[in-house]
């Protein structure tokens, strides 16, 4: 900035104590710029010189007095500013986005300025700038009073501009987050649409039944899911992070199982059933539960166990929603005690027939015949096939509750031989029963 110097001179002759109270020059109608005061100033036949420089800095043409007071003896002076450039004109302020506590400045550009100096109202100097706009960075949502200077090559400062007021925007308002389900109950295999509408945001982030970034424009998706599941969507902005109202989509779901056992006969009472547990549990039903054993429906209660009574042919259970198309199904595991077998026309576990050879002895001589026995304790009538290598012979077993024995003998054997028998009922293929014997035979010796 140009200065104009205003150089005080003073003549003493021998020695003189110079008391200077004050030593200031004041701006006219603006500013009052003051000096340090100076005290006990003592000069001996010499020249004291005292240099002021007030500088010529706004506003009009301004001019600067001094004043000194000497022993008493006031003196005082005048200096006149030169003309200032004219000031700036077109100063208008707009607001930067939200959150960022800036204004933009613009203003007209100003002939023969090289530069331009920015001010709040209170003189405060915000920066400086070649072009003819600025960028002031405050506080958010505050209101600040500006005005512009130019400057010349030389570094003479223009008038001040009109003042011109503008607020810094707002805080960013966080983002606004909907999501939707649609529907928002499912039967198993069927989907629901997820829909999101954002407005203020730059990012989105899934969670829950659904994970990883989302479209922040908002957008919809397709979910299958199978069973009832939660989805969650928080999106980010300049203003912040929001949540979403978590969204639901209920999928019926459930199991149901069965166990094991076997039927025991008592004494010689065949067995026809047994006993075994039947779980489940239903989840979210759209219905009552149905919960049956075969077409019978035996509880409509959410969850088990239940013992039920069971045999081959009536052992299937299966979870119903009765709302819905959900069903889910499991089969007990059921077997007749070892040594009967389950007829599905009697509807019990028959005892199977217990059938043995026995012989006195399994080794003869070769041409030689066996005679051995064979026993059978069944309570079926059975035909019973004997094959000792030769034709089969057959017999029948008339029920019976005791053993019965039946006397048979081998053909004449000449080698090595398995004997051996099986008794099945005409009535049923599954009851049957079988034993067998190897019998050895020694070769004949030949004389020579």
């Amino acid at each position: 900035m140009k200065k104009n110097s205003l150089r005080l001179t003073i003549f003493a002759f021998g020695l003189l104590a110079l008391g200077v109270s004050l030593v200031s020059y004041v701006q006219a109608a603006t500013y009052v710029h003051t000096f340090t005061s100076q005290t006990d100033l003592v000069y001996t036949n010499s020249v004291d010189t005292h240099t002021m420089n007030p500088t010529c800095d706004g506003g009009s043409p301004l001019s600067y007095t001094w004043s000194l007071t000497v022993n008493g003896v006031a003196i005082s002076g005048t200096k006149n500013c030169p003309p200032l450039d004219p000031a700036p004109t077109g100063l208008t302020v707009v607001p930067q986005a939200c959150s960022t506590g800036q204004n933009y400045l613009d203003w007209a550009d100003s002939a023969g300025a090289a530069s331009y100096s920015v001010y709040l109202s209170d003189n405060t100097w915000l920066g400086n700038s070649i072009g003819s706009d600025f960028t002031h960075t405050g506080a958010v949502g505050t209101t600040y009073n500006y005005y512009v200077r130019s400057s010349n090559g030389s570094g003479v400062q223009s008038a001040n501009s009109a003042i011109v007021s503008g607020a810094t925007a707002a805080a960013c308002p966080a983002p606004t987050v909907s999501l939707t389900a649609s529907p928002g109950t499912i039967d198993p295999g069927d989907s629901s649409t997820l829909t999101w509408t954002v407005t203020g945001a730059t990012s989105c982030t899934a969670s829950g039944g659904w994970n990883g970034s989302k479209n922040s424009g908002g957008d919809n998706e397709t979910v299958s899911p199978v069973v009832t599941t939660t989805y969650n969507l928080s999106c980010t902005g300049p203003g912040g992070t929001t949540a979403a109202t978590p969204v639901t989509v209920t999928s019926p779901s459930g199991f149901i199982s069965a166990g094991t056992c076997t039927i025991i006969p008592v004494g010689t009472t065949e067995g026809t059933d047994c006993n075994v547990s039947v779980d489940w549990d239903a989840y979210d039903f759209t219905g009552t539960p149905s919960i049956q054993q075969g077409a019978t429906v035996f509880s409509s209660s959410q969850s088990g166990p239940q013992t039920r009574t069971v045999d081959p042919d009536d052992r299937s259970f299966t979870l119903r929603d009765t709302g819905g198309s959900f069903i889910d199904s499991a089969t007990a595991n059921v077997t007749c005690q070892a040594g009967t077998v389950w007829l599905p026309t009697a509807s019990h576990c028959a005892f199977l027939p217990i059938v043995d050879i026995e012989s006195n002895t399994n080794l003869i001589r070769s041409g030689s015949t066996l005679d051995f026995e064979i026993s059978v304790n069944s309570n079926f009538d059975l035909t019973c096939t004997v094959r000792d290598g030769g034709a089969p012979q057959t017999f029948s077993h008339v029920a019976s509750v005791t053993t019965v024995p039946y006397p048979r003998t081998t053909r004449a054997l000449t080698s090595t031989q398995v004997v051996s028998v099986s008794c099945i009922s005409s009535l049923n293929p599954l009851v049957a029963g079988s034993d067998e014997v190897r019998i050895n035979v020694i070769p004949t010796v030949q004389e020579i």
